[in-house]
């Protein structure tokens, strides 16, 4: 049985710039700390999964799911969602 348990997240500031951290699989991804569309912070509102091998987020406000490797997102109805902010940080 694997002890990997999904995606786990956590919001970090510093010098004023706040981003979100999700491990996935040993890979960590860092993306903007708040729902695109809504601006509700992902860290408490966020619902972290795999898709695919791919870590995604839904916002459990509205159900939008975003892509964290490319900040596409969509909603429940298909439309496209405001892109999500995704870095690469050394």
């Amino acid at each position: 049985m694997s002890r990997y348990r999904g995606p786990r997240a956590a919001t970090r500031c510093v010098d004023g710039r706040c981003r979100l951290y999700v491990e996935a699989a040993g890979v960590v991804y860092v993306a903007e700390p708040l729902c695109p569309h809504a601006k509700w912070p992902l860290d408490v509102f966020g619902v972290f999964f795999e898709r695919d091998g791919v870590p995604h987020v839904a916002c459990r406000i509205h159900w939008g799911v975003w892509n964290l490797a490319t900040g596409e997102g969509r909603f429940p109805n298909g439309r496209p969602a405001p892109p999500l902010g995704v870095y690469r940080e050394l």
